[in-house]
């Protein structure tokens, strides 16, 4: 008994077909992945056999954007939302691979761009997958730097915040160090600090800063070199109170604090007075493993109390940080100049609350 495969674009299965048998007709293939995009907007379940095709498509034809358009809108589609989850991070990582070369061969194709964003922007892609981070890195601040598409935007900062923390220190200083990287990303710190909003990209985008600088002199240097500081104390006071805002601000600044070289920077009246709180500050006293950033947060606490200490005080006392500085007073091993910095903040409040 003959079996007929018929091939055509009226259902699902004589598109797949097509996919199957035309794979060195570049025409078929990229009529059949129109037709496949429309055919799966909602899938209910995973589908590795449509997934293979696609790919096989993608690499046949690397250089033809009208086949990598459509295939990198089908990846989408076939890995998005929940399907991600209950795909074997094999497949996934080969989803990656093509859609990284489709970006690198067309860096100025907006939709195809777009297309590539929402399939990477997924927490199941780029944290349980293993693929080049650092150079998908690079390619997404190159999509980041091109196009002014706000929704493009917010997935490249956000794709860009996770992955920096990802990376080697090495690819992290070589990637942070890139001062048109480091001014595009200063430059929407600016304008949301402008307009006054706080949303996701935003918060993405300080998230960013802060990964790109740890453990990374060469980075926290163009940050400075740029005009990161002023920037950030623009935000402090625009923003003041905002935790969200002020945990990522005060981390960036941990990075620096810890690179001796750079530490100068910080001492500086207007960025540590900019603080309506010390509550971002407290957590900086546990961190034992670079005494330097305690030392720069007892600096910052006590430079302020020195100079107003009845405002100060009292916030200290009111934040139950007085209790802070003494259980971290006894600590074993506590650096001898944070020591004698929280020994005297606490004379200070003595003098104002004596019976504190």
């Amino acid at each position: 008994m003959l079996i007929f495969h018929i091939t055509g674009f009226a259902t699902e299965n004589q598109v797949l077909e097509a996919l199957r048998r035309y794979t060195q007709r570049r025409l078929y293939v990229v009529k059949a992945l129109c037709y496949l995009y429309a055919d799966i907007q909602n899938l209910p379940d995973v589908r590795v056999d449509v997934i293979e095709l696609v790919l096989e498509g993608m690499k046949a034809f690397p250089l033809a954007l009208g086949i990598q358009m459509a295939a990198t809108a089908c990846l989408y589609n076939l890995t998005k939302g929940s399907l991600s989850n209950k795909i074997h991070p094999n497949w996934l990582r080969k989803i990656v691979e093509c859609t990284l070369l489709s970006m690198e061969n067309f860096p100025n194709q907006l939709q195809l761009q777009k297309n590539a964003l929402l399939t990477l922007c997924s927490d199941r892609m780029l944290q349980d997958v293993s693929f080049n981070r650092y150079h998908c890195a690079e390619l997404v601040m190159n999509s980041l730097m091109a196009f002014d598409d706000p929704a493009m935007n917010r997935m490249s900062v956000a794709i860009c915040s996770i992955l920096a923390a990802r990376i080697s220190t090495v690819e992290t200083s070589n990637l942070g160090a890139k001062t048109d990287y480091m001014n595009r990303l200063l430059d929407i710190v600016k304008t949301k600090k402008e307009q006054g909003d706080i949303d996701i990209m935003m918060k993405f985008t300080l998230s960013a800063l802060w990964n790109l600088t740890d453990e990374s002199p060469k980075t926290c240097g163009v940050f400075l070199h740029l005009g990161g500081l002023q920037l950030f104390h623009s935000v402090l006071v625009k923003f003041a109170g905002e935790s969200a805002v002020e945990t990522k601000v005060l981390g960036l600044m941990n990075n620096i604090a810890e690179v001796s070289h750079l530490r100068e920077h910080l001492m500086k009246d207007n960025f540590i007075t900019a603080l309506r709180s010390f509550n971002p500050f407290y957590p900086l006293f546990q961190c034992f493993k670079a005494y330097q950033v305690q030392l720069w947060a007892a600096w910052a606490v006590h430079h302020v109390c020195l100079k107003n200490p009845k405002r100060y005080c009292r916030m200290l006392v009111e934040e139950c940080g007085v209790e802070i500085l003494r259980s971290l007073l006894k600590t074993p091993g506590l650096h001898s100049a944070v020591t004698h910095l929280c020994n005297e903040i606490l004379q200070f409040v003595k003098e104002e609350f004596p019976n504190v």
